[in-house]
């Protein structure tokens, strides 16, 4: 049960309330957004809540069996707010938000809602439709470990444990051949291709400048690598644009224990018999 402050129960019980929402939408590289369904821009705990270009709230889903909780908000495209651009290029993925409602007279009172984290975006033309996701919604992932012979854990987390910001385990660079999807860079540093498939490349500088996509693959070309992503970029990256290569991992046992001196913190199970092993078994 949420409970409300003094401050908040005599401002929202009072005849004639101006209750509002607001959202406040927190991207990954810090940049803070904030919306209101009110006539005028609000403020508190030190963010704008933009009523211009404004959002509309479609409903908050609860139930009372831990079941995620849900809302939705339409708002627009605008150049000071949430544009095409930022959306294609992924700023707005796993976005952490907020949704409050508020006493427009007295922004004191309000009450949080919702706090999770941005789930799927539509667009359709200018208008643009947000799912809200509480964060009771992890409460549905799945636990346990997966018995298999890869690795079931990401490079460089902390189950993994291999540090990435280490000497040699990542390069940087300079694009050369401009593309959205296969990319030459120039570098001085060499180290085998193989060891950037499944790595990431991360931009540096640029109108990209920030975002990461995961490595397919990569080849050495004259002065450096053409790397090939799983995901093409929104727009092509400029000559120029500083760029960092880093390492990747096949998630076998041997990559672990050969690339990382890692293999004591290995989260796959190598020596479980394949189905080769199973088919000698019956045949004898």
């Amino acid at each position: 049960m949420r409970r409300l402050t003094e401050v908040t129960a005599q401002q929202f019980g009072r005849d004639g309330a101006a209750l509002v929402y607001a959202v406040l939408i927190l991207r990954s590289d810090g940049r803070a957004l904030g919306l209101t369904d009110h006539d005028r821009d609000l403020a508190f705990t030190g963010q704008t809540f933009a009523a211009s270009p404004g959002m509309s709230f479609d409903g908050l889903e609860q139930s009372a069996d831990l079941a995620p909780d849900h809302a939705g908000v339409r708002t627009a495209l605008h150049p000071d707010g949430i544009t095409a651009g930022d959306i294609d290029a992924g700023r707005y993925a796993e976005a952490q938000v907020e949704l409050w409602q508020v006493d427009a007279d007295n922004t004191d009172a309000r009450l949080l809602l919702l706090a999770g984290t941005l789930g799927e975006i539509e667009r359709d033309g200018a208008e643009v439709n947000l799912e809200l996701r509480a964060a009771s919604e992890r409460l549905n992932a799945p636990i346990g470990r997966l018995y298999q012979r890869s690795c079931s854990v990401q490079l460089g987390d902390d189950a993994c444990g291999v540090d990435l910001s280490a000497l040699g385990r990542s390069v940087e660079g300079t694009v050369e051949q401009e593309s959205t999807q296969s990319i030459g860079i120039l570098c001085s540093t060499a180290r085998a291709p193989l060891d950037f498939a499944g790595g990431v490349l991360r931009i540096r500088t640029g109108e990209l400048g920030g975002l990461e996509r995961p490595i397919r693959t990569a080849r050495t070309q004259t002065g450096g690598y053409v790397v090939s992503l799983w995901e093409a970029l929104p727009r092509a990256l400029i000559s120029g644009d500083e760029v960092t290569l880093v390492m990747g991992c096949d998630k076998t046992f041997a990559a672990c224990r050969d690339l990382f001196a890692n293999a004591e913190r290995f989260r796959g199970f190598p020596h479980i018999p394949g189905l080769a092993a199973l088919a000698v078994q019956r045949s004898s």
